[in-house]
């Protein structure tokens, strides 16, 4: 164990000693209820029911630092995510690094959080059902909240609600620099589509790639 760790009650319960890092677990039930094998990095799970009962998954460093900050979490939490109050509660994929910093972001999602993803406006990616890329889910409230079908990279960003219950696939760089942009958009989107103000709102046919490009371009409502 690394200096100043299992100071807490319960904290680390189930993680074998030599797999704690320096600084961590020094909160009631931080990290209780690990399986054998998992690891938990330096100055992680520092909050009250942080990262409790996260099944066969670790934590990586300066993570799960929000009190029930990836609660029952059934994946690993990649370096400095899951550090607000309620953060990932409940989620049940992977968490990437840098992601999920909001308070009560990511609760309920489904798939994986890529890195640096839903850190910013509320709700953003609450019960989202698909995978979320690297650096999307971002800038606005409700980004991708209730998604449906899988992001990629760069996507539903710089825009409230750009993203939410969409109910297809949504591709690289696409639903970005408009509020609403792919607002329950049916069809699916394709890569680097759907940029501006409603480009793609309640779009119901397949979008191609490199289309639909500025106001309302493409919507149906």
């Amino acid at each position: 164990v690394g200096d100043g760790s299992c100071l807490a009650d319960s904290a680390c319960e189930g993680v074998e000693e030599s797999h704690i890092g320096s600084g961590s677990c020094k909160a009631v039930s931080s990290c209780e209820g690990m399986e054998d094998g998992a690891t938990v990095g330096d100055g992680s799970c520092n909050a009250l029911d942080a990262c409790l009962f996260i099944d066969d998954a670790n934590v990586g460093n300066n993570s799960c630092n929000g009190n029930e900050a990836c609660l029952s979490v059934l994946g690993s939490i990649g370096q400095g995510s899951c550090n607000s109050p309620f953060a990932c509660r409940g989620a049940r994929g992977e968490i990437g690094s840098n992601s999920c910093s909001k308070e009560g972001i990511c609760a309920g999602s489904r798939g994986a959080v890529g890195n640096g993803s839903c850190t910013s406006g509320l709700s953003a990616c609450v019960d989202a059902e698909g995978d979320i890329g690297d650096k999307s889910c971002l800038g606005g409230s409700g980004a991708c909240l209730e998604l449906k079908g899988d992001v990629g990279t760069n996507s539903c960003r710089d825009g409230t609600r750009a993203c939410q219950q969409a109910k297809s696939s949504i591709g690289n760089d696409a639903c970005k620099d408009g509020d609403f942009a792919c607002f329950e958009a049916i069809g699916t989107i394709g890569n680097g589509s759907c940029h501006g103000y409603k480009a793609c709102h309640y779009v119901s046919r397949n979008i191609e790639n490199f289309e639909c490009i500025g106001p309302c371009s493409c919507c149906e409502k």
